[in-house]
């Protein structure tokens, strides 16, 4: 399910909000973990006006970009082993 909502507020005072692809439930609630942040589905979302995928948007308030969501699967970065 994509939602946009209240992510925080910037030093400045403007306020942020994150759109992404979020988990939901059987009643179709979005799935929070401890500290209340949806949880990702794990699928990139289109920003329309662009065509970018992200895995993830933080917006300003009223920014005028649109999303929707797509059925490519976010690719796992490979860990590296530090020596």
């Amino acid at each position: 399910m994509l939602i946009n909502e209240p992510f925080g507020t910037r030093a400045d005072g403007v306020n942020l909000f994150i759109n992404i692809d979020a988990l939901t439930d059987e009643k179709g609630e979005v799935v929070r973990d401890k500290d209340k942040k949806p949880i990702p589905r794990g699928y990139y979302i289109l920003q329309n006006e662009t065509g970018a995928k992200l895995d993830a948007a933080i917006d300003v308030e009223n920014a005028p970009y649109t999303y929707a969501e797509t059925d490519e699967p976010i690719e796992k970065v490979a860990e590296t082993e530090e020596v």
